[in-house]
């Protein structure tokens, strides 16, 4: 499915990727809100899955949330999202992200509302269940990448566990990751 973009003077057009992404109004500069889900591959405490687009150097993250939009058949499928300054490959481990944060989860702790949790899009989660984390950070000497990892070892759960992704940033518009 393409990829839906609303920009003031070309109105709705289709992008590559999948989602949603509202543009600034101003040359592509301004407030931005992305919307993707993305389809998580399970595995051991590696990267299960990205975003389709990374945000410029210069932007303002002003919130992210992750929503349980499809579920897994076992229960326990814990998941975190990170921020990079650079791509990473499904099935890279943590410590692999250049200048990696928890920005969701566990590790995120009380920045993360309501519980600082990881998100768990197993059967045991709860369809729709998400997690805020709306703490401002400045990117202003680097791009940033968004990355969906398994938080413990989900190796042998099964199913097509999704989460939904939405940004909201302040500066330039994203771009192909």
């Amino acid at each position: 499915m393409p990829q839906v973009v609303y920009n003031k003077t070309k109105g709705l057009v289709q992008s590559t990727g999948n989602g949603f992404n509202l543009e600034g109004q101003t040359s592509g500069y301004g407030r931005h809100i992305l919307v993707e889900e993305i389809e998580l591959t399970l595995a051991n405490a590696t990267c299960a899955g990205n975003m389709t687009r990374s945000l410029p150097a210069g932007a303002i993250l002003v919130g992210m949330t992750a929503t349980v939009s499809g579920k897994g058949t076992s229960a326990g499928q814990t998941m975190n999202v990170f921020i990079s300054d650079a791509a990473a490959a499904v099935g890279d481990a943590v410590g692999s992200l250049t200048n990696g944060v928890e920005i969701i989860g566990a590790g995120a702790g009380a920045t993360t509302f309501p519980n600082g949790a990881d998100i768990d899009p197993g059967s045991g989660g709860v369809l729709g269940d998400s997690q805020l984390n709306n703490i401002p950070l400045d990117r202003a000497s680097a791009a940033t990448f968004i990355h969906v990892f398994n938080a413990g070892n989900n190796t042998a759960d099964t199913g097509t566990p999704k989460l939904t992704i939405q940004l909201e940033w302040i500066g330039g518009p994203s771009v192909a990751a």
